[in-house]
């Protein structure tokens, strides 16, 4: 994301923070915004929410689906796992999911977070790391979204 300053004379330009490497995978659908990560996912095959996530945990192998919202009236807010304050049905509502899959945890835990691998069933304080650490990464997001994120630099603008 690009911004100028009032002079016109650099141009900020923000770091996405979905191109670092994350824990999750945020799929998002929206049709006026591409939000989160890139994804070939067609929304259209299902019929629910539920019916993605369920879908999310017996395709994708994940062992922690979180919901994100998005609160879109002047400007842009987004949320995981509880929506946006306030949340009014025709300005605000799930927009996908925040997900880590079971490969991913063995990778940067081990089997040692798992109660039963064979299951996916990870450690109660194993989930409720994981669950903070998406958390975290959604709200990451949202500041990038609102021009609040990290600067990658300060560049001369050319214009």
């Amino acid at each position: 994301m690009t911004m100028i300053d009032r002079n016109n004379k650099y141009q900020r330009v923000l770091i996405n923070p979905r191109e670092y490497d994350n824990l999750g995978r945020l799929i998002c659908f929206h049709k006026r915004y591409h939000l989160g990560d890139p994804h070939d996912i067609d929304y259209t095959q299902f019929e629910s929410w539920f019916e993605m996530e369920q879908w999310l945990y017996h395709e994708m192998d994940a062992v922690v689906v979180v919901p994100v919202f998005l609160y879109d009236h002047s400007g842009l807010v987004m949320t995981a796992q509880v929506p946006p304050t306030p949340c009014n049905h025709w300005d605000c509502g799930q927009v996908g999911f925040i997900y880590v899959d079971k490969e991913t945890v063995l990778k940067e835990y081990g089997p040692s977070a798992f109660e039963s691998i064979e299951d996916n069933k990870l450690t109660e304080d194993k989930t409720d790391l994981i669950i903070s650490i998406l958390i975290d990464e959604v709200n990451e997001y949202n500041l990038y979204l609102n021009g609040e994120g990290e600067d990658a630099d300060f560049i001369p603008n050319h214009r």
